[in-house]
């Protein structure tokens, strides 16, 4: 099931705008000016430190090109929604286990688009991930090191306390990082999932030292 959506579904959406096209480039431009290297940053932060607020920043500081399309932006959580039972769980009386059951998916799926990504050499990616699951980041980043890409980190080192208080005000207040303009519906982060994403990117930043 997984795999077919993400044939079918994941990368047509998410990927296959950004290719490169083979006829995009002018004539007058060798295959020797186009080698310079691809970029991919990785953004980090525990949820509601306020990865959405900087991504946009960041997304304008990339090298601006005619001859490439805009970033690949990746943000791990917007691949829960393609799971099937991601909605009616959050319909449900039980919504904070729409984060558990569709975790292991969004996070597989993410790797498999970073893959294809870094495959077709798309020359400016960013992704933001919340580090919850072990090992995740560091499959990210190896992935785009092994096809070549200058790859850099960026931490929002908030404290845990504070990421917590914008969970609650993103929820209560329908602000862009509770959901609407990434196409997830409004909701409310459960505790433990804050916690692990923190203690997470705990881990990935040890990592990366």
């Amino acid at each position: 099931m997984t795999t077919d959506i993400l044939h079918t579904q994941i990368l047509p959406t998410e990927l296959h705008p950004f290719l490169p096209s083979p006829t995009s480039s002018p004539p007058n431009v060798t295959p020797r000016r186009r080698q310079k290297k691809p970029l991919a940053v990785l953004l980090l932060g525990q949820t509601g430190a306020g990865k959405t607020r900087l991504a946009p920043l960041l997304l304008s500081a990339f090298p601006p090109s005619q001859e490439s399309p805009p970033p690949l932006h990746l943000i791990a959580d917007t691949y829960k929604t393609y799971h099937p039972s991601y909605s009616a769980c959050l319909a449900s009386h039980r919504p904070e286990l729409a984060s558990r059951l569709t975790s292991a998916a969004a996070a597989a799926w993410l790797h498999s688009v970073c893959v294809h990504a870094a495959q077709s050499h798309i020359p400016n990616i960013l992704i933001e991930t919340a580090c919850r699951r072990e090992g995740d980041f560091e499959r990210l980043a190896e992935t785009f090191l092994g096809q070549g890409y200058v790859v850099r980190v960026v931490v929002l080192g908030v404290p845990a306390a504070l990421s917590r208080l914008g969970v609650m005000v993103r929820y209560w207040m329908r602000l862009p990082e509770a959901g609407p303009a990434r196409g997830l519906p409004v909701r409310l982060t459960p505790r433990g999932v804050h916690d692990g994403s923190f203690g997470g990117v705990g881990g990935a930043v040890g990592w990366v030292d």
